[in-house]
């Protein structure tokens, strides 16, 4: 149960690029597999908003291979993870709506990668139902659970003999308690087994192996069709679906060998019952490797009167709807659905929605899709659905004035997170968050980020050059309309974007963005690139919604207004100071040399002078509210504090104030982060070491610097816990004149302290598994000004959000309830 003194306003991250590694359960909730967790998202809600993320659940020490609803309609919901950490989870929904771990299963001495359950209702009402789960591992090993209950567990082992599992279905066979498993080799075969008929045993025996596939099959399924027949699908990547028939033998039935006879196989499931299972089709639609297969199990309702519907998916980028012809008996395309950008990578799988009304598909980068039916079916129309980065985020920051989010991450993309501001027919004012742009599509893992004003921001990737962009007319045309704030009012002199390009789109085997305009005057090459390449193309959108994950590759684009050299190596840090007029940088150094700050004046782009103190690589930067200093942490386990001043060359200019000096510092490892009080009088440094510290800005500084150990305010430390960010609010909380500090760990934990000079450190609140990262929490960031984003809250003061962004792909964002989360202290 989330904590009453916040909440969990916002999780954006998207799912693994692994197989099977999403599943959507009868009720319509989704869950997914992201990094080390198991997310649950629920898609549709009363106001049609696109769903949020309702839970993360943590369990596995690794990354999560798959995850699957168990089927069969259990009593409670019920769902599997399993994981690189070689253990399969079970998670049950209680009575309070939340999901919880009831059962971890180990045996298996490798990654497990392969997943399918099925629930076996109890033969009386007063007995007791069992899951049947099947487990795969690269240790070339299966394993069919039993489970009873958590402490009754059987488990049968199948050796591969060094093959591999790649897929696996379980299913009942018609009209019996005989379970069939199906499981895909990497010896292009299909194997069957069947369910002992001694219940007792709970053994599965081999029946027969299908042939027909001439490369790895990726993806299987089994439904039962209006005849009562259980039907296979199978997706290879061969490129083609294969539809395996299994139908129930009829007594005493005479073959007429005069007439020309599918090759039959027979299983034998006791005396009197035997199934043949015959190819039924082969469909050849898909030019590259089919990842998915999932049959459309709302037709197969009684008096539904549908058509047997298959979705497939592959990465040729497209999906397809395939149909049964009753009066032919043939298979028909009826639906192809897709995405287009030079950007994408095809599909890894979709689902049909629990009723058949949307289907919701992911991609390689980890991206969902979800069509919308229209028309019973005959159109289908993108919708609204979650999204997030599939890689570690590495850096995030809050627009000056707080009305959005941005963040940059490994998988190489610079992405904008705000609330989409609508309107219910009651006039009621709905805020959901949604990633509404995606200003960077890069060719290098980002590093980091600053916003220099509303309109424009730097960022920092494992290149030597720090790139930045501003936000073209079409984006703030519709993030108006989305969000209702224009983020053209109150612009400073030269932030003008009255004359902003249209967007941007990036040529053919670039990196920058470069601008597209209205005027015709302007077209260059960009018209040319236009007709060799119209899938990388700008087109200009009139958003209602918030954009689809194609418009988000394409189409939000910010242009890249300027490259910034200087560098000897990687970017590392950047910070932008609070009135947007310099831009600090540094890069990866193992010398005095390299790790100099370098300034920029962002009016001219031209360097203003370097800062020389650290030895090693400078792990962040931050300007002090007022802009007077610019504070510097080091892997060398020093800061360095620059004051302002005026030079007789220049009106920018800053020399050393400060600084920890070897081994007289207080700070014994590396120094990963410091944030600054909203009065500029006070920063706290976070380090490896354990310790946060909060230091006092005095002029008392400067007399001795080397000796700061006297003016250390405050120490705090935490067990065995590397500080990895930090986070001071924007003002006083709590009316006493204290300071609310956020502190988030390398354990994926996030402190929330209350600091004041005669009280000192005051625990509040500890975030910690499915409230909080599995993984490093890489940036905290308070937003800059107290209420919530999106909303016109009376009591401003009373209401503050904290944004995180963590290692395990997960941006997320709270609202914190100040009165409720210091009660405790005041108290």
């Amino acid at each position: 149960m989330p904590p009453a003194n916040l909440e969990n306003t916002y999780v954006a991250t998207s799912c693994n690029r692994t197989s099977k590694s999403v599943d959507c359960s009868p009720t319509g909730l989704v869950c997914f597999a992201s990094c080390h967790s198991v997310i649950i998202y629920k898609h549709y809600d009363k106001v049609d908003s696109g769903g949020k993320v309702i839970q993360v659940l943590t369990g596995h020490t690794k990354r999560v291979n798959s995850v699957q609803w168990v089927k069969g309609s259990p009593p409670k919901a019920q769902l599997i993870s399993v994981s690189a950490d070689s253990t399969a989870n079970l998670w049950t929904l209680n009575e309070d709506g939340f999901f919880t771990q009831t059962l971890t299963l180990k045996g298996h001495a490798d990654s497990i990668t392969v997943i399918d359950a099925l629930y076996v209702k109890p033969k009386s009402e007063s007995g007791c139902g069992r899951i049947v789960i099947f487990t795969a591992s690269n240790d070339s090993i299966i394993k069919i659970w039993t489970v009873s209950n958590t402490s009754d567990v059987d488990c049968q082992t199948i050796d591969l003999k060094n093959r591999l599992c790649l897929s696996a279905s379980l299913a009942f066979l018609p009209g019996t308690s005989r379970i069939l498993a199906a499981f895909a080799t990497d010896d292009c075969k299909i194997n069957l087994y069947i369910s002992s008929a001694d219940e007792d045993k709970k053994d599965f025996v081999p029946a027969e192996a299908l042939i027909g596939h001439e490369d790895w099959v990726q993806s299987l399924d089994f439904t039962v069709d209006t005849n009562k027949d259980l039907i296979l699908a199978s997706g290879s990547q061969d490129t083609t679906v294969r539809l395996w028939r299994f139908s129930r033998k009829k007594e005493n039935e005479n073959i007429n060998l005069d007439e020309l006879q599918v090759e039959e196989k027979v299983i034998k499931v006791d005396e009197k019952t035997s199934f043949v299972i015959t190819a039924d089709s082969v469909l050849s639609g898909h030019e590259g490797w089919v990842y998915g297969v999932h049959w459309n199990n709302s037709n197969q309702k009684e008096g539904s009167g549908s058509k047997l519907q298959l979705l497939t998916s592959s990465m040729d980028k497209t999906l397809i709807i395939w149909e049964s012809d009753e009066s032919s008996d043939v298979w028909l395309e009826v639906v192809r659905l897709g995405e287009v950008g030079g950007n994408t990578l095809g599909f890894r799988g979709g689902k049909f929605g629990p009723n058949g009304d949307f289907i919701l598909a992911y991609s390689y980068h980890g991206a969902f899709h979800v069509w919308k039916s229209a028309e019973n079916g005959k159109r289908w129309d993108p919708d609204v659905v979650i999204g997030g980065h599939f890689d570690e985020v590495t850096d995030l920051q809050w627009d000056p004035k707080g009305a959005y989010l941005l963040s940059v991450s490994q998988d190489q993309t610079t992405r904008l997170h705000a609330p989409w501001v609508r309107h219910s027919k009651k006039e009621q004012q709905q805020v959901v968050w949604h990633e509404l742009g995606r200003p960077q599509v890069h060719g290098y893992n980002l590093s980091c980020i600053a916003a220099i004003s509303r309109t424009k921001f730097a960022s920092g990737a494992e290149e030597k050059v720090v790139r930045t962009f501003a936000a073209p007319s079409n984006f703030l045309k519709n993030f108006k309309s989305l969000s209702n704030i224009d983020l053209q009012e109150g612009l400073r002199d030269g932030d003008s974007v009255a004359i902003n390009p249209l967007g941007a789109s990036v040529p053919a085997l670039g990196l920058s963005n470069k601008a597209v305009y209205k005027s015709e005057e302007t077209k260059t090459e960009l018209e040319t690139d236009k007709n060799n390449y119209p899938e990388a193309y700008f087109s200009p959108l009139d958003l209602k919604q918030p954009p689809t994950e194609e418009d988000l590759v394409q189409n939000t684009l910010w242009p890249e207004i300027q490259k910034l050299y200087g560098h000897g190596y990687e970017i590392f840090s950047l910070a932008a100071s609070h009135d947007g007029s310099i831009l600090a940088s540094a890069c990866k150094a193992t010398s005095t040399e390299h790790a100099a700050i370098i300034l920029w004046d962002t009016r001219t782009w031209k360097r203003i002078e370097s800062l020389v103190s650290h030895s090693l690589t400078i792990t962040q930067l931050s300007f002090s509210p007022n802009d007077l200093y610019l504070l510097s942490v080091s892997r060398d386990r020093d800061w360095s504090l620059f004051k302002r001043s005026k030079s007789e060359s220049s009106d920018v200019h800053f020399e050393l104030f400060a600084k920890t000096g070897g081994k007289k510092g207080i700070h014994t490892r590396i120094i990963w982060c410091c944030s600054w009080g909203h009065d500029s009088k006070i920063f706290c440094t976070g380090s490896r070491d354990s310790k946060a510290v909060v230091w006092s800005v005095a002029e008392s500084m400067q007399e001795e610097v080397s000796t700061l150990s006297d003016k250390v305010s405050s120490v705090l430390m935490l067990n065995n816990e590397s500080i990895t960010s930090c986070s001071i609010a924007p003002g006083y909380v709590g009316g006493t004149g204290s300071y609310l500090i956020a502190l988030g760990c390398e354990s994926g934990y996030i402190n929330l302290y209350l600091w004041s000079v005669a009280a000192k450190w005051s625990p509040l609140q500890t975030l910690k598994g499915s409230e909080s990262h599995t993984l490093t929490v890489k940036k905290l960031a308070f937003r800059p000004v107290f209420g919530e984003a999106g909303k016109d809250t009376k009591d401003n003061d009373k209401i503050l959000q904290l944004a995180s962004a963590g290692s395990d792909h997960l941006v997320r964002v709270y609202t914190l309830f100040l009165e409720k989360l210091i009660s405790g202290v005041n108290s």
